[in-house]
């Protein structure tokens, strides 16, 4: 079995909401982008910081979805 070694910085992101209580996904590209280019090492969205179980599960499905393709995006 291989081991996975995590190193650095990992974030328990905040989820970002339009006033009108929706995802705000702009909002969330920007704090993702700030996060990733002050150099941490991961992001944990829908972590510790309360929201999590307001959102639905497909809310949860978006924000983890829409992380990875910003941390994946070229810088």
């Amino acid at each position: 079995m291989q081991r996975i070694r995590l190193d650095g910085i990992f974030v328990p992101n905040v989820t970002p909401f339009t006033r009108e209580g929706e995802l705000d996904e702009e909002g969330l590209r920007t704090c993702v982008r700030f996060w990733v280019n002050g150099g941490v090492s991961g992001l944990i969205p829908c972590g510790s910081n309360g929201e999590a179980p307001y959102l639905s599960r497909e809310e949860r499905r978006k924000v983890i979805e829409n992380v990875l393709k910003i941390m994946l995006e070229p810088l």
